[in-house]
């Protein structure tokens, strides 16, 4: 009789333990809000200057715009312009342009976004927003620096602007910690977690951001 009541204790036991356990993964992974969207190298691809297109084009291929569209084909038709990237694309894809700030800001690119999906340029959106939109699984592309390093900063003749700069897809955020997943194309790094206020000190500096719905 004690054996038998020794041995309902412990499938007691092993069942409250089972419950804690399961009951803790559940609120882990209901705190995280994330996309899974595939990585594309920009470097293997051949576009080490061109984070901005490829970054764009993994948001649109998640959304299912591209699956009769390459990345060469897509990044073929970026915007260009010979020294303003708020007109369009300055420099070489693949190479360094001496005396160049080889980028594309958000308005020109959303406007390229728009001829194959729901695209929106929503600079100067709060984090807060941001948020909303991964609530709803639109990714966003984001505007930061490499590595998250302290900003460094040129004056062109069109204006002030920040030199060392690189374009990553927000792609989740942590309840909880508030810390954000993102998905970085750069050699192909993929996701890593980026600390909140590490992350929102970068991204406010210009709040510069485009959605794909």
């Amino acid at each position: 009789m004690n054996k038998l009541l020794h041995h309902k204790k412990l499938i007691v036991i092993l069942v409250c333990l089972l419950l804690v356990v399961s009951g803790s993964f559940i609120y882990q992974k209901s705190r995280i809000v994330k996309m899974s969207i595939e990585t594309i190298n920009q470097v293997e691809t051949g576009y080490s200057k061109g984070c901005e297109g490829v970054s764009l084009y993994m948001c649109l291929k998640y959304k299912g715009y591209m699956d009769d569209i390459s990345l060469d084909d897509f990044m073929s038709t970026i915007p260009r312009d010979d020294d303003n990237p708020y007109l369009g694309f300055v420099g070489d894809l693949n190479e360094k342009t001496e005396g160049k700030r080889q980028t594309i800001y958000p308005s020109p690119l959303a406007s390229w976004g728009k001829k194959y999906g729901n695209v929106e340029d929503i600079t100067g959106s709060t984090v807060a927003e941001l948020k909303n939109y991964i609530n709803k699984k639109q990714p966003v592309v984001v505007y930061v620096t490499k590595d998250f390093s302290e900003p460094e900063w040129k004056t062109y003749d069109y204006g002030r602007v920040v030199t060392n700069g690189h374009v990553i897809v927000l792609v989740g955020y942590n309840k909880k910690t508030g810390n954000y997943l993102v998905n970085d194309c750069w050699n192909g790094e993929g996701e890593y977690w980026v600390d909140k206020d590490i992350f929102e000190n970068i991204y406010n500096v210009r709040k510069y951001a485009v959605v794909v719905k």
